[in-house]
């Protein structure tokens, strides 16, 4: 196997490994792709944060139009408005400190749309008490869960009742729905539209539920980078894909019908050979992120190998292709799950024409950057 030559880094001994590099020419590309593959255009998009956690990403969305968000954390919200995003979700149900931690953002960033997520009343009315003392009202959205099981609640009268709740107190104003299919990973295009078409039976009947006592169902956030094509077909919707800026070995493996390219890479070192085919690296489960069983990255430059040891800051791995690699070369890694790796980087160097011309800091990897 072979790496395509634009990813390759001249003067590699001049890189502290390992590194996390951006592609900046691809991040474009993926976000253009991004932008076609929805029907209702830049209008309906709402991408998610958490993967590359970074203020000038953000820039590049900006560029293209694109000026709503969904975050995470509260850094990940601070991040947004400060790069100058103009509608940010926190689809995050806030407990009390984060509820003030919104709010102090909603006091700072007066030209920029909050919004977050709810589902329960004690929470909703926290957030509308919160809200109250700083003179303020906040969207909400009620999170639906729709199969996942992990937060939200289920599509019934409960939702009328917490829609209703949210219209009554002082200092609340409905928003919507948010409905994440985080559950939903099939491998075809037709897998997951058969699983969104049941997932979302009962959100359709809600809806429904909800106009005809009255409820203006304003907006709907739904899916990520697995369904948001699916998603996209109600127009009115918006949805949140997320990985597919960056793009990981994961997602191509599991996703190979979405068209995205890999935008981000692990540049790591051999700092060893204890054995004929066996190479030792500076890529650590400090270094990537290690949540998932091995492989946990992909070496497009080898054409197979093993990872037969893998500690806090070494990753052993058996190849055929060891005899070619001596102490002190590099690979290029794409990572299984490219939304954790980024957060374990304090930047991500920026590759363009070959050469590293920058770099740009993961603005929001800390849990707290101002508020």
């Amino acid at each position: 196997m072979s790496i395509n030559d634009s990813y390759l880094v001249k003067n590699p001994n001049l890189i502290i490994t390992p590194s996390l590099l951006f592609y900046p020419k691809l991040i474009n590309e993926n976000i253009k792709k991004m932008i076609s593959l929805v029907d209702g255009g830049i209008n309906q998009l709402r991408p998610h944060v958490k993967t590359h956690k970074s203020a000038e990403v953000i820039k590049l969305h900006l560029r293209k139009g694109i000026y709503k968000f969904k975050c995470a954390t509260i850094a990940e919200v601070e991040m947004v408005a400060e790069a100058g995003g103009k509608d940010i979700l926190l689809a995050f149900q806030p407990t009390v400190i984060n509820i003030q931690r919104l709010l102090k953002l909603v006091v700072n960033y007066p030209n920029v749309v909050f919004s977050t997520i709810i589902d329960n009343p004690k929470t909703l009315k926290q957030l509308s008490e919160i809200s109250l003392k700083n003179r303020k009202k906040i969207q909400v959205f009620v999170d639906i869960d729709c199969g996942m099981q992990r937060t939200g609640i289920k599509p019934g009268d409960n939702v009328v009742d917490l829609f209703q709740m949210i219209k009554d107190l002082p200092g609340t104003t409905p928003a919507g729905l948010h409905i994440y299919d985080g559950h939903i990973h099939h491998s075809t295009i037709e897998e997951r539209k058969n699983e969104c078409k049941l997932a979302f039976e009962k959100v359709l009947e809600l809806i429904r539920n909800l106009e005809s006592k009255g409820f203006e169902v304003l907006n709907i956030v739904a899916g990520g980078t697995p369904t948001f094509i699916i998603h996209s077909k109600n127009k009115d919707w918006e949805v949140s894909p997320g990985t597919s800026v960056l793009w990981d070995w994961g997602y191509e493996k599991l996703f190979p019908d979405l068209p995205f390219k890999h935008a981000a890479t692990l540049l790591t070192r051999v700092i060893s050979k204890p054995d004929e085919k066996l190479i030792c690296l500076d890529l650590g489960y400090k270094s990537i992120a290690s949540e998932q069983p091995q492989p946990r990255v992909n070496f497009p430059q080898l054409s197979s190998f093993e990872v037969v040891n893998h500690s806090e800051e070494h990753m052993v791995i058996n190849t055929e292709e060891a005899s070619s690699l001596e102490v002190g070369d590099v690979l290029y890694g794409i990572p299984q799950h490219i939304c954790p790796t980024c957060c374990l980087y304090e930047e991500a160097l920026i590759v363009e024409g070959n050469e590293v011309i920058n770099s740009w800091e993961i603005t929001a990897r800390n849990k707290k950057i101002t508020f």
